[in-house]
């Protein structure tokens, strides 16, 4: 089972799932807890070698509201989206708007022009969407990952 209110520790993990750990040791825990999983290979353009995703979905979740990005045999990147309801240690959490997350964090810097996708120097990124500017995906990654996500 998967705990959808667990702290999101950057550079850390989310309850039992540790950044940096390895593939094998992460299918070990999805299938001992018997998580509802989808698997893809990813290759996006600019980077080698390929990503391995797994998106899990908790009971009771309407989606898969964890995603793990492998690259060479490592989780290496944690994306949170729809129905995950745990915070950062900031207190920054889904559903937010951007501008009360970036009142808590002041080192939060715009990622793009559009200004939909913010990073933080503390080890996250944050995704808004809409007018409402909410935030709609938290990723952590590990500490020696840095511009891994597009």
């Amino acid at each position: 089972m998967i705990d959808l209110t667990a702290p999101i520790v950057p550079h850390k993990g989310i309850g039992i799932f540790n950044l940096d750990a390895s593939y094998d040791e992460i299918k070990a825990l999805i299938r001992a807890k018997n998580i509802p999983h989808v698997e893809e290979t990813a290759s996006p353009t600019d980077m080698n070698p390929p990503w391995t995703i797994i998106a899990l979905r908790a009971d009771g979740a309407r989606f898969e509201s964890i995603e793990l990005f492998f690259v060479e045999g490592r989780l290496f990147q944690i994306c949170l989206s729809e129905d995950f309801k745990g915070a950062l240690p900031n207190g920054i959490r889904l559903g937010m708007n951007i501008d009360a997350a970036r009142a808590i964090d002041e080192r939060l810097r715009p990622r793009d022009d559009a200004e939909e996708i913010y990073e933080s120097a503390d080890g996250y990124r944050l995704e808004t969407f809409g007018r409402r500017r909410e935030i709609v995906e938290i990723t952590i990654f590990v500490e020696s990952s840095v511009d891994t996500c597009p």
